[in-house]
């Protein structure tokens, strides 16, 4: 089995979102080209390029980027680095954009190949409030003093728990997806978007597969993450939207609910156990809205 995951949010506890998550997106290695072929057949028919030209010259269709072009054209704005291209390619209007959204949408919630949803997401201030309680408060009074002093490090520090946290519960969901009466595949190999805390995700892996975690060390787990650019991996761009469209439902947003909702039959554990077993909830479920069910 392949595990493509990418993130939303951010991890740094002074952020103005409370909410991280990591999205993954598992399937069969030998589905691995037929369902990028059809990701980028997919966003291609939106655009003035052939799937064959974005499959060579890479395209980053992330939840996030589609979003805020489509914010941008909507109200007018100029825009970034980012988004010029998609309007250059075609998407130059808010009609335009909000067709190809429509569509991806639709593409998570029924997959012509089968594919299954794993999450973890974490609410940033419960998780460090009940895990790093000392140097959360720590934390919150240096920043409320305003003092630049060790604060960065410190903010590094917390940010990265949460990130090995959530890192190391998905790990363990996938595990268990291999168990005998579920899937019961061989291996599982992962791979993840380029990020700045691949340091942290690969202590976690390392530390479970080593005994040091109380639950698993990863049998199914055969090697250390791969990281790419989702440029070129269209399954981390799926990845991608996963994990957005759970941020979103963990944050309130009440349009997020009928997207996740559409979502939910392909994670694990649907429908009676979707908490715990396709989505684990950090700290704990009590920390999040109920699911859309």
């Amino acid at each position: 089995m392949a595990a493509f995951f990418d993130d939303s949010g951010e991890l740094d506890p002074g952020s103005g979102h409370n909410i991280f998550c990591l999205g993954m997106v598992v399937m069969p290695v030998d589905k691995i080209r037929k369902v990028s072929e059809e990701w980028l057949n997919m966003i291609a028919g939106h655009l003035r390029l052939t799937a064959n030209v974005l499959a060579v010259n890479g395209i980053e269709a992330k939840a996030s980027d589609l979003h805020a072009l489509r914010k941008k054209l909507g109200n007018l704005q100029s825009l970034g680095d980012v988004h010029k291209p998609f309007c250059d390619w075609g998407l130059n209007t808010p009609r335009k954009v909000d067709a190809l959204i429509a569509d991806i949408w639709e593409f998570l919630a029924q997959p012509t190949t089968p594919l299954i949803y794993l999450a973890s997401v974490a609410n940033k201030s419960k998780t460090l409030e009940k895990f790093q309680e000392s140097e959360y408060q720590r934390f919150q009074e240096i920043q409320a003093a305003e003092q630049k002093s060790g604060l960065r490090n410190l903010r590094r520090e917390l940010g990265l728990y949460v990130g090995e946290r959530a890192f190391g519960w998905l790990l363990q969901r996938l595990n268990y997806m291999g168990n005998i009466g579920e899937r019961a595949f061989a291996d599982a190999f992962i791979i993840g978007d380029e990020n700045a805390v691949a340091v942290a995700m690969y202590k976690s892996q390392a530390l479970a597969q080593a005994g040091a975690d109380k639950y698993t060390d990863l049998p199914k787990i055969v090697n250390n993450v791969w990281f790419g650019s989702s440029a070129h991996n269209p399954c981390l761009q799926i990845a991608d939207w996963v994990a957005y469209a759970v941020r979103n439902w963990a944050e309130k947003r009440q349009a997020a609910n009928m997207r996740l909702k559409g979502m939910l039959h392909n994670f694990r554990g649907y429908p009676d156990n979707v908490f715990g077993w396709g989505i684990v909830a950090i700290p704990d479920q009590a920390a999040f809205p109920k699911l859309p069910l």
